[in-house]
């Protein structure tokens, strides 16, 4: 077994080195003002950009082109960027690490901004890790950050208040008979909320939203059935004595579970969480003792929950490989590892307690449905006794059909 992991992370290489995204239509505005159209690799980005790749042709090689040289970049209707030098509240947003100070901490940076709205005032959106900061303009006019900070009051200094400027900032300036202070207040310092509501300001005031950013449909999570053939080796070691030392040969499985997949809302359903309950049984036996002769014998059910994280490479529209790693929890009941002398005399059962461990996989998924992967776990199943080394491996063939 323990030949096959460099095979399986041989593989992963591989599967990095050949994947790669769809490149899809956009644009890019150079700082002179010439508009080139051309496919750019999207992202779907969580944070800001300073660069995009683009290629001139679906054949050409790809080209990176940055902030410095550019002024405006999109894709489709689902993405659009414009350079802005503006001033982005740098300040802490953690809540263990909010400050007492009830004013932004500015910084004067140019940074490619989000286009949210296009209208006769425009609303665009600036993100980095944990922090969105939202601006707005009139048409044409100076880029303005929207308010917003948490801080810690100065009575109650575990108080948690809210600078919220910017409902005061919407209420001066986008102003409408039918959108009222009441409406304001409702408005959370959020994209969905700010979109909608200047949106309906420019409906309201006869203006046409000439851009709207428009949130691509997304597969909320997926349900996948997963048979497997399982191949198991088992090693025991007694480190005081050696009587019981036994290596179990390899012994080929079915199995079959369930796996719950959670897509995170960025860059393109490329990461996922993956949950998947699965029952999984062991039984073998095996000869040992170099003096007195025993029979090794394991009788392992448990419930297996392996958690983690996955990482598509697309191909094309229909193909995709993808490589994950879970932390395994495992649950037994009366799982027993057992030495029986020949003659019967002497037995020693042992209860089996598995570690939980890591398990690592990459394989590949076509038309959104069908799936293949291979993956390597290795464990401890005696894990509370300190003088017995134990190492369980497994690698599997998992076979997937996604029902939802």
């Amino acid at each position: 077994m323990k030949k096959q992991l460099p095979l399986l992370l041989l593989l992963f290489t591989t599967l990095s080195s050949f994947a790669q995204i769809t490149f899809e239509p956009g644009y890019f505005i150079t700082e002179a003002g010439q508009r080139n159209k051309c496919l750019i690799k999207n992202l779907d980005w969580k944070n800001n950009p300073i660069t995009f790749e683009y290629k001139t042709s679906a054949t050409a090689e790809p080209v990176v082109e940055t902030i410095k040289n550019v002024k405006e970049f999109g894709v489709n209707n689902l993405a659009k960027f414009i350079k802005a030098t503006v001033d982005i509240d740098k300040s802490n947003v953690n809540t263990s690490a909010l400050s007492h100070d009830k004013a932004p901490i500015y910084s004067n940076e140019t940074q490619f901004l989000r286009v949210l709205v296009e209208g006769d005032y425009n609303l665009y959106e600036y993100a980095n890790g944990n922090s969105k900061k939202f601006f707005y303009n009139k048409k044409d006019g100076v880029i303005m950050p929207l308010v917003h900070k948490r801080y810690l009051g100065s009575v109650n200094l575990s108080q948690i208040l809210t600078n919220n400027t910017y409902q005061q900032q919407l209420l001066n300036d986008l102003k409408c008979p039918s959108i009222t202070a009441k409406d304001v207040e409702k408005v959370d310092y959020n994209r969905a909320e700010l979109q909608k509501f200047f949106t309906n300001y420019n409906t309201c005031n006869n203006s046409e939203t000439t851009y709207a950013q428009v949130k691509p449909a997304r597969n909320k999570f997926d349900i996948n059935i997963r048979p497997r053939i399982n191949s198991t080796t088992l090693k025991f070691h007694d480190q005081n004595v050696d009587y019981y030392d036994s290596k179990f040969a390899n012994k080929i499985e079915f199995g079959i579970g369930v796996e719950f997949e959670f897509y995170l809302p960025y860059n393109n359903n490329k990461w996922s969480v993956i949950v998947e309950p699965l029952y999984h049984t062991y039984n073998a036996s095996s000869r040992t003792g170099r003096i007195m002769n025993y029979t090794a014998e394991v009788d392992y059910d448990a419930i297996e929950i392996p958690a983690g994280l996955r990482h598509y490479f697309y191909l094309n529209s229909s193909s995709k490989f993808f490589i994950d790693a879970a932390y395994v929890f495992s649950f037994t009941n009366d799982a027993t590892y057992k030495f029986i002398r020949d003659d019967l005399r002497d037995t020693k059962t042992l209860e089996i307690a598995p570690s939980g461990n890591l398990a690592i996989g990459g394989g590949y998924k076509y038309n959104e449905k069908f799936s293949v992967e291979l993956r390597f776990q290795s464990r401890s199943i005696l894990n509370q006794y300190v003088v017995y080394d134990t190492r369980f491996n497994q690698l599997s063939l998992i076979l997937g059909y996604t029902i939802l």
